[in-house]
């Protein structure tokens, strides 16, 4: 048996088959690493003593806790630029990469109104503040605000 990499409510990214996942640990001792997903489901991710490694669904799997370390990383990025955007997506997979804008999105957010979240973004124009969801953008805070409140979220 090896120990677990990991601990009960470890954020941890769980490689397998060239495939990146994130979620939380909700149990783990020497045979057995159970992994939340976002979506809601859970993996089993078993200890094959004939392998000497971890596996999933009969896969090697490795298992790090590199979720929250991106996650200080990358709170400095340039959420703005496109190409780091991309590269983040290639180097981190599709679920953190969402874990983490979603993140950015929270972190951003100067209001809520009728349902709708307003943040600053920046644009070929300057800043303007997008109302999530909505596809416009305005030059100030107010007008944004105002646009919610005339459309708000169903």
């Amino acid at each position: 048996m090896s120990a677990p990499p990991c601990v009960k409510g470890d954020e941890v990214i769980v490689r397998c088959l060239g495939a990146k996942f994130t979620g939380t640990v909700t149990a783990a001792n020497d045979a057995v690493i159970v992994v939340l997903w976002a979506t809601g489901f859970s993996a089993h991710i078993r200890y094959n003593a004939a392998l000497g490694d971890w596996t999933l669904g009969g896969a090697r799997a490795s298992i790090t806790k590199e979720a929250a370390a991106m996650t200080k990383r990358f709170r400095s990025m340039n959420w703005d630029d496109p190409a780091a955007r991309l590269e983040l997506m290639d180097r981190v997979g599709v679920d953190e990469y969402n874990r983490l804008f979603a993140e950015h999105v929270d972190r951003t957010t100067v209001a809520t109104v009728a349902g709708r979240i307003i943040r600053p973004v920046n644009t070929r124009f300057g800043v303007l503040f997008e109302v999530r969801g909505t596809g416009k953008a305005f030059r100030t805070q107010e007008e944004a605000e105002q646009y919610a409140r005339e459309n708000p979220r169903e």
